[in-house]
């Protein structure tokens, strides 16, 4: 019996490596404030290679009034809550200071600093399937030159998006 049950064990850890998908495939990908509301939406079909597992994940979650996307919490898919992700946002901000004397770099003059400041938001989404014999984790990172601010020709339609592929493969981690 005690063998028995040991090449059961040793069977099942030698297979759930060499079934395990290799990528996270993911198509449609969308994330938009919603506009003149306090909503924002985000949609996604996720797929395993080089198996064919496909979900549907989505998540409407409330926003601020300012018009820009929010995290999502780890929101199970759809179709299958083995699946789950989450998009955390990443904000930073820089700053920069120029005196109209550049010849002389110990001179600032209150009145002529010219200072600035840029935010930059960028994104993680992120993957995971937890299964009986493994779990999978990927993360996609979105750089700031792919959330953009979209213009509804109105004053208070302007909202944040993502303008990036709405396709892309994700390589996975295997966890367990």
């Amino acid at each position: 019996m005690r063998c028995l049950t040991l090449l059961l064990v040793l069977r099942l850890a030698s297979a759930a490596p060499s079934q395990a998908p290799s990528d996270f495939t993911i198509t449609g990908l969308y994330a938009e404030v919603i506009s003149h509301s306090l909503l924002s939406s985000y949609s996604f079909d996720l797929s395993t290679s080089p198996k064919t597992i496909a979900t549907s994940c989505l998540a409407t979650p409330q926003t601020e009034s300012n018009g820009q996307l929010v995290n999502v919490s780890r929101t199970p898919c759809a179709d299958d809550a083995r699946y789950t992700w989450a998009w955390t946002i990443i904000t930073s901000t820089s700053s920069t200071s120029s005196s109209s004397d550049s010849s002389n770099p110990n001179t600032l003059d209150a009145a002529d600093d010219k200072s600035s400041s840029t935010t930059n938001t960028t994104c993680n989404i992120e993957y995971w399937f937890e299964g009986p014999h493994y779990s999978l984790y990927a993360a996609h990172h979105v750089p700031a030159d792919q959330i953009v601010w979209t213009n509804q020709q109105s004053p208070t339609g302007t909202v944040q998006a993502y303008a990036g592929p709405a396709n892309f493969t994700v390589p996975v981690e295997i966890v367990y």
